[in-house]
Order: C-alpha cells, then sequence, then structure tokens
C-alpha cells in the first residue's frame, strides 16, 4: 500500500505489468506492420524493389497500440486507485499510546514534576488521532485514563497531578509498565508506543517488564527527566537504566533538552506487530473495480470478425 495524503495505492505490486505490458506493445507493432512472413522467404533486395514498385503490402494485421491501451487501464485498476473514506468506521485498537508518568516523591519533591507533566502532554499530542491512555505511577501503579481518542482531555488531567495523586510511597517502574501492559491487553491493541516519563527511579528492576509488552506488540520508549533538587532521603534518578528500557524495548530514548526523536517515533506511529492488510484497506474507499470495468467492456470490440 502506497499513499500520498488522500490519495492511495492498494495494490500497488500491478503497476509492474506497466512495462511488461509497453514491451509487448511496441513488439507485436512491429510486427504488425511487417509483410508478414514475406521477409524470411524473399531475397532482401527483391523484396525492397518490390515495395518500391508496390508489388508489396504492408502488414494489415490489427496494431497492438489498443490492446495494450486495455491491460494498461486494467492494470492500475487492478492497483487500486483509493480515496481515503472519512466515513469509514475506525478501530480504537489499532495502534495507541499509553504514557506512564513517574508522580514518585522524587520527582514532586525534587522540582521535576512539572516539567514531566508538560513532557506528557507533548507526548499525548505528538499521537494525533492514535488513542492515548495514561498510567501513573510511584509505589504501586493505577490506570488515571484508559485508552481515548479525546488527547485534549488528556491535558487538563495531568496539569492535575501532584505528589500526593499516588499514595503509595515508593518508585515502582515495573508497576507502571505491568499496569500498561493490562490497559493494551483489555482493550485488545494491536500495537502501540508505551512511553515512560521519568527520572528513572527503579528502571533496573523494571527490566524484566519490557519482553512481555513487546510479545504483546508494544514499542517502549522513554524520556528522561532531570529533577532540580535532590534531598539527601531520596535517591538519585537513573537516566542509564531508562535508555537501557528503551533499547530493549525497541523503542526511543531520550531527554527534556531534545524530545523531538521520541515525539516524531510517536506521530509515525509503531509498535512490533504489523497492521493486518484487510484492516489497513477498511479506511480508503477502492476505486479499482469500477474502473476495471471500462477496459473489459472495450475489450469486447477485439472479438470482432474481420471483414
Amino acid at each position: 500500500m502506497i499513499t500520498w495524503g488522500e490519495l492511495a495505492l492498494l495494490r500497488p505490486w500491478w503497476l509492474l505489468a506497466l512495462p511488461v505490458i509497453a514491451l509487448t506493445a511496441r513488439l507485436a507493432d512491429r510486427r504488425a506492420r511487417a509483410p508478414a512472413g514475406w521477409a524470411a522467404a524473399m531475397d532482401p533486395v527483391l523484396l525492397q524493389a518490390m515495395g518500391r514498385l508496390g508489388r508489396v503490402l504492408p502488414g494489415t494485421r490489427r496494431s497492438g497500440r489498443l490492446p495494450a491501451a486495455l491491460l494498461a487501464t486494467l492494470s492500475l485498476a487492478l492497483a487500486g486507485p483509493a480515496l481515503r473514506d472519512r466515513s469509514a468506521p475506525t478501530f480504537r485498537n489499532l495502534d495507541g499510546l499509553v504514557v506512564v508518568l513517574d508522580l514518585s516523591r522524587s520527582m514532586s519533591a525534587g522540582g521535576a514534576l512539572d516539567e514531566a507533566e508538560s513532557a506528557a502532554r507533548l507526548v499525548v499530542q505528538a499521537a494525533g488521532a492514535r488513542p492515548a491512555g495514561l498510567v501513573v505511577y510511584a509505589g504501586d501503579a493505577y490506570l488515571a485514563s484508559p485508552l481515548t481518542t479525546d488527547g485534549a482531555a488528556l491535558g487538563p488531567l495531568i496539569a492535575a497531578l501532584d505528589g500526593e495523586t499516588v499514595p503509595d510511597p515508593g518508585s515502582c517502574l515495573a508497576c507502571g509498565l505491568r499496569a500498561a501492559g493490562r490497559l493494551l491487553a483489555e482493550s485488545g491493541t494491536l500495537q502501540a508506543d508505551v512511553v515512560v516519563v521519568s527520572d528513572g527511579g527503579g528502571a533496573g528492576a523494571a527490566l524484566a517488564e519490557v519482553a512481555p509488552l513487546q510479545a504483546a506488540g508494544a514499542r517502549v520508549s522513554t524520556l528522561a527527566v532531570a529533577p532540580t533538587e535532590r534531598p539527601s532521603d531520596l535517591p538519585a534518578g537513573d537516566p542509564a537504566g531508562l535508555a537501557a528500557l528503551a533499547r530493549a524495548g525497541g523503542g526511543v530514548a531520550a531527554g527534556l533538552a531534545d524530545p523531538a526523536p521520541l515525539l516524531a517515533a510517536v506521530r509515525a506511529g509503531g509498535g512490533t506487530q504489523a497492521v493486518p492488510a484487510a484492516l489497513r484497506h477498511l479506511g480508503w474507499h477502492d476505486y479499482g473495480r469500477a474502473l476495471a470495468v471500462l477496459p473489459l467492456l472495450l475489450a469486447l470490440g477485439l472479438f470482432r470478425r474481420s471483414a
């Protein structure tokens, strides 16, 4: 499938027939202009002399141009020219996004929570029309929002979060990833991006949770947020652990200084499973079948008898 904005070719491999049709038509046209089999039966000089005297008629066989044009039109029709069908049903479980947001004390007391929430909103905006959900965690993880196509509604929800939203002390990133996996399983999502926004606390213990997410078709990316303050009673963050999570999950590791690679990956969609072709085509109106009728009708004229 090849797309250009609102246009698409659903079966572009049929275009490979066009050069074969053009070559066959050229050969057929050359044979049609030749004087049948006389070129092989007569001396070339004698044949040319008789042609100048008007004793040799040119080939009278039909040219291959009309059949070639019909076959080329049929090939284009079989390629499936299509327009995007805005009235087609949409499927929420084709490609989703789950943001896993760290609300542990290291984020709130470290002064990084506001930046983390801004980063989470950027990720949700980059998802566009893809369904997005939100998981928050500290010592345990909770579903803050199921998958929704109303990304604008997630913005105020994220802004309302604070260090008291999750009552459980600690930083269990593994719990957040498990909650994201449950959300994707319950929604039947075929592929998804799971984006962790955190300072990296608990990343080492969460590495084992990446494989189940990948098996379910998810790609794990991370966005590291460095606290501006570090109280003495709080552990240091682990940006290197976040980068290891992203490598294991086949995703992108980024930081607040340069989130562009992560946002670009989210815009492109992803995951580790391909959406079935039958489902991809449901959002397009295929004009190929209607276009194929024209060459088939015109081809009936090729079966007429010569006088």
